[in-house]
């Protein structure tokens, strides 16, 4: 039986990338861009790749809004011969139109969930701020990712391995593979890897959140 993966995930948590990466094994259905057509499974990678975003796209939206959206992407996968799909979605959209659209389908759904901790959330914070206030919560969001916890026990991504560095990225990406049934595709994933950290500026991100913490510790003495 065919296989969706659903991803939810509250802005800023990533989501999107890791969607890709769940997608690169020839089993899995593709996220082709509105405008290209795959002719071999070497472009999944190309496709995915943030190495050009802001030269590309100038805008985080522009990116998102080239690849089709959860509900196409679902249409797409019942009528292939792929095994297995991966898609993506807020808490707000997943309960506005995802989660009705999935009642119709017949199709094993496996959920997941992206975490991240109140330490690591700082990075989020500081990529909000970068970026003018993108991407913005809509009310209830948060609510109803606690609801989607609640409702259908997801198996939980650690987002804060993925920022703390290589190592731990990998060793997060091979748990969920695992979880998954996946193969690693360890080359492919450090390379989309590499591109998102820096096109995400990271690692400013955390020394933004260093300087701030230390200058609190600072007020309190």
């Amino acid at each position: 039986m065919k296989q969706l993966n659903v991803l939810v995930y509250l802005p800023g948590y990533g989501g999107s990338f890791i969607k890709f990466l769940l997608s690169l094994d020839k089993s899995t259905y593709p996220h082709v861009p509105r405008t290209e057509v795959l002719v071999n499974d070497g472009q999944r990678k190309e496709f995915y790749s943030f190495k050009d975003l802001r030269s590309k796209f100038k805008w985080w939206v522009k990116f998102h809004q080239h690849f089709h959206d959860e509900i196409d992407t679902i249409n797409g996968f019942v009528n292939s011969t792929y095994s297995m799909c991966t898609i993506d979605s807020h808490p707000y959209e997943f309960y506005r139109r995802v989660s009705h659209h999935l009642d119709t389908t017949n199709v094993k759904q496996n959920y997941l969930q992206i975490k991240v901790s109140e330490e690591f959330g700082r990075v989020i914070d500081h990529f909000n701020m970068l970026n003018q206030g993108f991407p913005g919560f809509r009310t209830g969001e948060e609510r109803k990712d606690m609801q989607f916890t609640t409702e259908h026990n997801p198996y939980i991504i650690n987002l804060d391995n993925f920022f703390i560095g290589e190592d731990s990225f990998v060793s997060e990406y091979q748990k969920i593979n695992q979880h998954l049934q996946l193969p690693d595709y360890i080359d492919d994933a450090l390379t989309l890897y590499r591109d998102w950290r820096r096109v995400r500026q990271i690692d400013q991100s955390l020394e933004w959140c260093k300087n701030k913490i230390t200058k609190q510790a600072a007020v309190i003495q």
